[in-house]
């Protein structure tokens, strides 16, 4: 009997397709002539090398939305924020930092024992890149975290403070403050929250787990 060999998985290559939810909010132009806010949630379908190098939301954005928004939401007029909710990818392909949601993010700092205080960036966008500072610079990261501690340290364990008073634990609760991060944030093709006008949408607080909390850091 002929010795059956184990079936090997083909390496995807750049242009395999990828499912990528993309959520916020938009402006409408109602028959009135009144412009209104509205939710969306919109799957869209990007190539695996627009993931790996991190061009998604600025693909989506500047290329895609004018076109896929009308079909989804007819009283489209523009967009005002843009994020990824959650990403499909092909099976035996690992998900890169530049698509995870924020709580693959925190899980992702959680496994491998980082040492980012993930509640101490509560933007999804603040977060990755501080994630991926320490991954590619550890003593500049630990100075910037130890820095933007000093400076915004408080106000955030106030906001989880306030989260536990009212019996809200976790990422499925309400989104603490928003507060800017003495770090440049890039604004290139990096994964994460855009919005147009200036105008941020609050994400949520990271999970409390096995890695590193703010209330720890700040002796709470």
């Amino acid at each position: 009997m002929a010795t059956k060999l184990p079936i090997k998985k083909q390496k995807a290559d750049g242009d395999t397709p990828v499912t990528i939810i993309m959520e916020g909010v938009y402006y409408s132009l109602n028959p009135n002539g009144v412009t209104a806010i509205k939710p969306y949630e919109l799957p869209v379908r990007f190539r695996l090398k627009d993931t790996e190098s991190g061009a998604c939301l600025a693909l989506f954005s500047n290329e895609l939305a004018q076109h896929l928004m009308p079909k989804a939401y007819p009283d489209f007029k523009r967009l005002k924020s843009y994020h990824i909710k959650d990403s499909l990818l092909p099976d035996g392909i690992d998900k890169p930092l530049s698509i995870m949601n924020r709580a693959e993010l925190i899980n992702f700092v959680e496994e491998n024992d980082m040492g980012c205080y993930t509640d101490m960036y509560p933007d999804v966008e603040q977060l990755r890149f501080a994630i991926e500072e320490e991954l590619k610079n550890p003593d500049v990261f630990l100075r910037n975290q130890a820095e933007r501690r000093a400076l915004y340290g408080e106000k955030i364990a106030s906001a989880s403070a306030l989260l536990d008073l009212n019996g809200i634990d976790g990422i499925t609760g309400p989104p603490p403050l928003v507060m800017a991060s003495p770090n440049p944030v890039p604004t290139g093709d990096l994964v994460g929250i855009r919005e147009d006008d200036d105008v941020t949408e609050l994400p949520k607080p990271a999970a409390k787990g096995k890695g590193k909390k703010v209330d720890e850091a700040l002796g709470f």
